[in-house]
């Protein structure tokens, strides 16, 4: 690292972190090639059975038979449509569309083409009043009728010959030359929920029986308030969690910034004392060389032990002891932290 030019502690940790995401991201592109490869090869497999089936299934003769049956008496076609539901309001005096959040919108059903108006309103029944019940109301309290993509009913078809025909599916497609069809199924109140909401709203509910006095209307708006609150309580629930995450980081943030702090306030530490050893150092004339008159001192280091040193004989003993100080201090600077030079 030295050799490198990483001689702190901070720019070791960096390069040692970098190298270690580029080994995480190469293992994970790894991992990446490894599942396509698998997935490929699976569903290589499932091409080869399929082919396997279509081709056992074209020499036999025993499929060609079920199919020829299967083409003259076999199930009546089917088409897909879009069904919808709208209700009737009083106040625009026309037939509106009910959203998702209501129970209604847009689904998309499978229906055969010989299937007429009745059977299409059971089946919107089946979907938009599972149990003959839905956010709206009740099935018993509405009358059904069945209407095209301009909320028009629709009762017969006209032919070619301009001859009314009874509904069916095929009709329909061949009448309009559709090739998709959106039909929504229509539900008004009945005659008797829209005297009882009349009654309601001029003597107020029934206290005797105040289970049966509830209109569509208000279970509707019940069902919207209970559908608030729990959307209330949930966005409540992610947001102490987002606080509970963001608190979390702050104080993980302010850890790392007080470890920082202390790593660089013990570099800089280590530093001036590396400072301060070098300028002792620099104070300790050189040894005499052998043959010249000079004396061993000999000194206990707390750390090295026993360390000696060469001084000329000519300096006197306070001068020469002070040397020996200045040269037991630039070896190590540990014990001398609070000195100055």
């Amino acid at each position: 690292m030295e050799e490198m030019g990483l001689s702190r502690k901070g720019d070791i940790y960096a390069l040692k972190a970098m190298c270690s995401q580029k080994n995480r991201s190469q293992d994970s592109l790894e991992r990446e090639n490894k599942k396509r490869k698998l997935v490929e090869e699976i569903m290589k497999e499932k091409q080869d059975k399929q082919r396997r089936k279509s081709a056992r299934r074209s020499t036999s003769p025993s499929a060609s038979s079920s199919d020829e049956t299967s083409s003259t008496t076999g199930a009546p076609k089917t088409r897909r449509i879009a069904l919808g539901l709208m209700q009737f309001n009083k106040s625009k005096n026309k037939f509106v569309s009910v959203r998702y959040a209501r129970g209604g919108g847009s689904r998309t059903l499978v229906v055969p083409l010989t299937a007429t108006k009745q059977e299409l309103i059971e089946m919107g029944k089946d979907v938009f009043f599972a149990e003959s019940v839905a956010p709206i109301g009740k099935a018993s309290d509405f009358t059904f009728d069945q209407a095209n993509f301009k909320g028009e009913a629709i009762d017969k078809l006209k032919d070619s010959d301009g001859h009314e025909q009874p509904f069916t599916m095929q009709g329909y497609f061949e009448t309009y030359k559709l090739t998709r069809v959106q039909l929504y199924l229509t539900c008004q109140p009945c005659e008797d929920s829209d005297d009882e909401v009349l009654m309601t709203n001029v003597f107020g509910p029934s206290t005797s029986n105040s289970q049966s006095s509830k209109t569509p209307q208000s279970k509707g708006k019940a069902w919207r308030h209970q559908l608030h609150a729990q959307l209330e309580n949930k966005r409540k629930l992610w947001q102490n969690l987002k606080k509970e995450q963001d608190e979390e980081f702050q104080k993980c943030l302010e850890l790392d910034k007080k470890k920082q702090a202390a790593l660089e306030g013990e570099i800089e530490e280590l530093s001036k004392l590396e400072e301060l050893r070098s300028i002792k150092a620099s104070r300790v004339s050189a040894e005499p060389e052998s043959g010249s008159a000079r004396v061993l001192m000999v000194a206990q280091h707390p750390f090295q032990g026993r360390v000696t040193r060469f001084f000329s004989a000519a300096e006197n003993v306070f001068s020469a002891g002070m040397k020996l100080i200045q040269f037991v201090s630039s070896l190590c600077f540990s014990c001398f932290v609070g000195a100055r030079p």
